[in-house]
């Protein structure tokens, strides 16, 4: 008797050591759904995946495969693409790729025929992206899209240009964030938008590098033809009051159906509330949902849009104007939280040593005498004495190092470096030196972001749930990425260095 299909088998949910990976997996062969993040594919996972794309009568609908590590044996994986029994209806690649992978644009062409949902991130596909696209964008059933952090943007959106003027295309969701998309690409975006035969309807562009003049060019894209798109956003990008304003405008336009618009860490003003503010008192507007958090607004401000949105003839429903500070629109104020921190020689791995007082680590290749501690790690890491709750600010000075943060209960050695490395568990967060963000055995890869030689700002707001890393420069701070979650135990700071060294700066 055949065991009864699994709806879903997400390896999060279980947590599982590595070598707890190989009794879980099997699991995929049985399953409706499958999502895996933060895996490497050996032999042993790609053979498993591959079996369970070939399988006859496969129950295989979905497939995702997220913030992986991809090796010369994911030939074996693409071979289960290319000869796949199943009819995949979402699939989802993005990762790190490691030796030859130049299989995956053919294989990822197999299974586009079916595909209601496709994302490909990360860059596995390089310069193959755009050919990859022009196969999946021709199949009518597809509807959402997400290419987050890919380097070819302007190929990307040639590609999407083209699509969006086809009347094969019915895309509805596109989601282009963490791709360094900056106001050119907007450029030859909004060529598409502005077509009759574009049915997109949601638009994420967020954490990129839009200014005023790209919400200029959207906004005429958006006003220039009864538009489909009812939800944009923008977040984590240059706007602005000038580009907010700029908005308001294309609101108030009869073309425009927008009914969600998310403005997040956009360095809006009061000014730019203001004119937000008279938009929704107008009739003309049919926004629903509008995210300004963090924020400048003043309270003034975030006062006059919580008034209006309580009149019953504000058209707006939710309205998100948590984290309003002067700090998020100017970073420099961040300061204003500065903490002392002194590094934990107990804490030390055996091949780093500690000096000037303990705020300076370095990596040795001779391993040190060291007298065994419990708290000492077993890696080239170390933490600081400080268990840090409340709002604090911290700079350090890296050479080749990562940055983070982990709760003292972090295990300090186990079966493999995932249990106690910085970032490689539920424990600990971290900016990689490489120019990702890790966390709990998963990253998310910046483009061009890489950190080796700099001076890194850490902010943590541990009521709040917030953790922000920013990189430091002689007038201005510059943000890297901002964690929202939920902190149970007093955060140390970390460090991890396998051939640098770091030190904790003092601001003044």
């Amino acid at each position: 008797m055949l065991n009864t299909p699994l709806e879903e088998f997400n390896l999060r949910k279980y947590r599982p050591s590595e070598k707890g990976i190989f009794r879980l997996i099997p699991a995929v062969r049985n399953s409706r759904k499958v999502r895996l993040s933060g895996v490497t594919f050996d032999t042993w996972i790609s053979e498993t995946i591959s079996s369970a794309l070939r399988m006859p009568n496969s129950v295989l609908t979905e497939l995702h495969l997220m913030n992986s590590t991809f090796t010369g044996d994911a030939e074996i994986f693409t071979d289960g693409l290319i000869n796949s029994q199943c009819k995949l209806e979402a699939f989802s690649l993005s990762g790190n790729p490691q030796g030859q992978c130049e299989n995956l644009a053919p294989a990822v062409k197999s299974v586009l025929s079916d595909l209601r949902e496709l994302e490909l991130s990360g860059g596995l596909l390089g310069y193959l992206i755009r050919s990859v696209l022009s196969v999946g964008l021709s199949n009518p059933k597809l509807e959402k899209l997400r290419l987050n952090r890919n380097p070819q943007t302007a190929e990307i959106c040639k590609e999407l240009v083209t699509a969006f003027t086809s009347t094969t295309c019915y895309l509805r969701e596109l989601d282009l964030s963490y791709t360094n998309f900056t106001d050119s690409e907007m450029g030859i975006l909004s060529t598409g938008l502005m077509n009759t035969n574009c049915t997109l309807e949601v638009l994420s562009l967020s954490h990129n590098k839009l200014t005023e003049k790209g919400c200029k060019t959207l906004a005429s894209a958006l006003s220039s033809k009864p538009s489909q798109l009812r939800e944009l956003d923008l977040s984590y990008n240059d706007v602005q009051d000038s580009g907010t304003m700029i908005f308001c405008d294309v609101l108030m336009n009869p073309h425009c159906g927008l009914k969600t618009l998310r403005l997040s860490f956009c360095k809006v003003t009061g000014d730019g509330c203001a004119s937000l503010a008279s938009v929704l008192r107008s009739d003309q507007c049919s926004l629903k949902e509008l995210d300004l958090s963090f924020n400048h607004l003043t309270n003034e401000g975030v006062k006059l849009l919580t008034e209006i949105q309580k009149d019953s003839q504000c058209s707006l429903e939710t309205l998100n104007v948590d984290h309003n500070e002067e700090c998020w629109f100017d970073l420099k104020l961040l300061r204003q939280y500065a903490c002392d921190l002194t590094l934990d020689p107990n804490t030390a791995g055996l091949n780093i040593i500690l000096a000037e007082e303990n705020t300076k680590a370095i990596y040795v290749s001779e391993k040190q005498a060291y007298p065994d501690h419990p708290d000492r790690f077993d890696t080239f890491q170390v933490l600081c004495e400080e268990g840090l709750t409340g709002r604090h600010y911290w700079e350090t000075e890296c050479v080749s190092a990562d940055v983070g943060v982990a709760y003292k209960s972090i295990d300090r050695k186990g079966d493999c470096s995932v249990d106690f490395s910085l970032g490689s568990n539920e424990k600990s967060w971290c900016w990689s030196k490489y120019g990702s963000f890790n966390h709990n055995n998963s990253f998310i890869e910046f483009i061009k972001c890489a950190t080796y030689r700099c001076t890194m700002g850490v902010y943590l707001d541990w009521p709040a749930g917030i953790l922000s890393f920013f990189r430091v420069f002689p007038d201005a701070l510059a943000h890297l990425y901002t964690v929202r979650t939920t902190f149970t135990e007093p955060l140390h700071p970390g460090f991890r260095l396998p051939d640098g060294s770091i030190h904790i700066c003092k601001i003044k």
